[in-house]
């Protein structure tokens, strides 16, 4: 069965223009035949203690953390409903993507800061966004040239991290690239408030890591998302 490529997604041009139309299945982007290969372990598997010193779990308050698990106990009794976790506890990928859907416009392609926390908070895997999609690591080996080109999907999507920002009277949240120098953190409403309290202090923040990726093209383009046909993945946000 050939998988055509997903329209909307920013790929799909891209990858028509060098890729033959060719059949493909799970685990065998290139259509190649080869049996199916497990994909390697994450270089950096989930590590709890990190995530509560370093990432969004650590902006979780006690009390929040109690009132996450008494959502989980709740979510059990109610499998169909809007927030699903898997059976470890954590978000199951439906209910990222419906939270990353809501929260994305025309406008602004990125989720608000504050959503990125709730997710990042409650997820043990990574995600890693292209356009419209939203893929788990397991979703890129399987249909993504990653394993022929002895590639990873880290090298070609960049982890997003969250400057958190005390004003004094409120907690502001603001995201970049991790790797984008050229881009500081600025609080807007900090800096509309200048006029008005000299002593406001811009600098007052931390910035805390995530598992959520965004997708970015380097100056060379042969990498593996360029090797194979766009998959329409049930994923799209």
């Amino acid at each position: 069965m050939e998988i055509t490529p997903t329209t909307s997604n920013v790929l799909a041009p891209i990858v028509n223009a060098i890729t033959p139309k060719i059949a493909q299945r799970k685990g065998d982007p290139l259509g190649i035949n080869r049996p199916y290969i497990k994909p390697p372990p994450d270089i950096e598997p989930y590590d709890y203690e990190k995530e509560l010193a370093e990432f969004s779990l650590s902006l979780m308050t006690p009390d929040a953390l109690k009132q996450r698990n008494e959502d989980i106990e709740e979510a059990k009794k109610n499998p169909n409903g809007k927030i699903r976790y898997n059976e470890d506890g954590f978000y199951h990928i439906d209910t990222v993507r419906r939270l990353i859907r809501e929260s994305c416009t025309k406008e602004n392609i990125f989720p608000d800061p504050d959503i990125m926390i709730m997710i990042d908070a409650n997820i043990n895997y990574k995600i890693f966004i292209a356009d419209n999609t939203v893929y788990t690591r397991e979703d890129l080996y399987d249909n993504y040239a990653f394993i022929e080109l002895d590639a990873i999907p880290e090298d070609f999507f960049s982890r997003q991290v969250i400057g958190v920002f005390d004003n004094g009277s409120e907690i502001v949240y603001n995201r970049k690239d991790e790797d984008d120098e050229s881009m500081e953190f600025i609080q807007i409403k900090c800096m509309l408030n200048l006029d008005k309290d000299p002593n406001l202090n811009t600098e007052n923040f931390d910035i805390v890591g995530s598992n959520i990726y965004y997708f970015f093209i380097k100056e060379k383009q042969n990498t593996a998302l360029y090797y194979c046909d766009c998959p329409n993945l049930n994923p799209s946000i």
